[in-house]
């Protein structure tokens, strides 16, 4: 019994380490997830919605906290039961998502999965991963005190098979930050251990890491970028549809729902069956307004499908980005919250721009009018386009943040508080 819940708190908390540091790696990824799920179209929890990016830190945080303090097996009484309702917490999320088909990507990995293994879960994958969680935690919530916290074995021998754990996870998310993260702190642990109160000391630095890391990528960018405009990435290729590169396609298909006109009885059909059976010539059943896409085949998706932007006349103007030989983007997917403390610096690239014949343009979600006050406010002439915030949100984690393309190919990203000084680069 002991050994089994030994390996309990070692693959439970190990899970909790990495799915942690992935949403530390982007916070403000997680946090526009969870705009999603506070949506009125999902559980219409819009109290929440201005507070998503400290919710999204604090959750990280916890898990980030609560994995280690698993396999560190400190105050077990405490952080097996608040890791429960956590994982109770994160499987009512998945299976309101599966159950009423309101978000079909559940952001459980946020988008590491996408970005190395190539998809994401889907709702119902989520919602069984909570549930394998939930299940591995129950006899750690009822037998938790016949765990030892510590010993010479412990530091022996668990330690260095949850360093596995966690490096085997980062092979898979192609980041190895994350076992690189976890051997830091073990090796700063193993080096203090005698001393006293070793246990709090353990809380404190694990914390201060977690803090440390959260406070970078806020700050800068994520260290890991799992977005399909990460650096060195072709925006072309990306959006490949699946007929050019000769990859099967997703099927779609809807789904009906129909009422008995006699019995009042519902009826769910796809579309195919609902063609087979010939229901339309069937008086009886009335369609109701109520339809839904499902998917009948998933195939290939590009990693890029709404790359779409417009000029004032509302010409279409991707294709201007795509191939310009060097362009650089300023991306502002809200003008009024974008932090502006650094627009000199960003004055400064557009001048290096027109110095060496590169085009710079301005990307944004807010209105012309929005953008026209922007304008005369900094006094700053720029060329812009408009386009869709979330999109803006996907291109980089920064408003502003700045993107040099060359020939559709990302050669550099910046955070407004790395804006560099080109003309010394050059």
């Amino acid at each position: 019994m002991r050994y089994f819940l030994y390996a309990c708190s070692l693959v439970v908390g190990s899970v909790f380490i990495v799915s942690g540091l992935i949403k530390v790696n982007d916070i403000l990824g997680f946090s526009y997830k969870l705009e999603e799920y506070f949506s009125p179209q999902v559980l219409n929890w819009t109290i929440f919605y201005p507070y998503s990016t400290p919710f999204a830190a604090f959750m990280a945080f916890l898990e980030v906290f609560l994995g280690a303090s698993l396999v560190m097996r400190w105050k077990l009484r405490y952080v097996t039961y608040v890791t429960f309702a956590l994982t109770i917490f994160f499987g009512f999320l998945t299976f309101y998502s599966a159950y009423f088909d309101v978000v079909k990507d559940c952001g459980c990995f946020g988008d590491a999965m996408k970005g190395s293994v190539g998809r994401s879960l889907t709702p119902w994958e989520s919602f069984s991963k909570d549930m394998i969680l939930f299940a591995l935690l129950i006899p750690l919530v009822i037998w938790h005190e016949k765990i030892s916290e510590g010993s010479c074995k412990h530091e022996l021998v668990y330690l260095p098979i949850s360093l596995l754990l966690v490096g085997a996870l980062s092979w898979v998310f192609d980041w190895f930050g994350m076992a690189a993260f976890w051997a830091m702190f073990l090796i700063v642990y193993v080096i203090i251990r005698r001393t006293r109160r070793i246990e709090i000391i353990g809380m404190v630095l694990i914390a201060v890491l977690t803090l440390l890391s959260m406070y970078i990528t806020y700050e800068h960018l994520p260290f890991k970028d799992y977005l399909p405009y990460a650096e060195g990435k072709n925006l072309r290729q990306e959006m490949k549809t699946c007929a050019e590169l000769n990859l099967p396609c997703t099927e779609m298909g809807f789904l009906y729902r129909l009422k008995n006109k006699k019995t009042g009885e519902l009826l769910k059909i796809d579309d195919r069956k609902y063609m087979e059976q010939a229901l339309w010539q069937d008086t009886n059943w009335e369609m109701q307004t109520e339809i839904q896409n499902i998917v009948y085949t998933q195939g290939y998706e590009p990693s890029i499908h709404d790359f779409v932007f417009f000029d004032e006349e509302g010409q279409e103007m991707s294709e201007e980005i795509l191939s310009a030989p060097n362009i650089f983007v300023l991306i502002a997917y809200n003008l009024q919250t974008a932090n502006w403390g650094n627009i000199c610096a960003i004055k400064e690239a557009q001048a290096f721009a027109e110095q060496t014949h590169a085009k710079f343009v301005l990307l944004t979600a807010s209105s012309w009018q929005e953008i026209k006050d922007f304008k005369e406010t900094n006094n700053f002439e720029v060329l812009a386009y408009q386009g869709d915030g979330t999109t803006l949100k996907t291109v980089i984690r920064a408003n502003p943040g700045l993107v040099q393309i060359k020939s559709a190919t990302v050669v550099g990203k910046w955070h407004y508080n790395d804006i560099p000084a080109f003309n010394d680069l050059h």
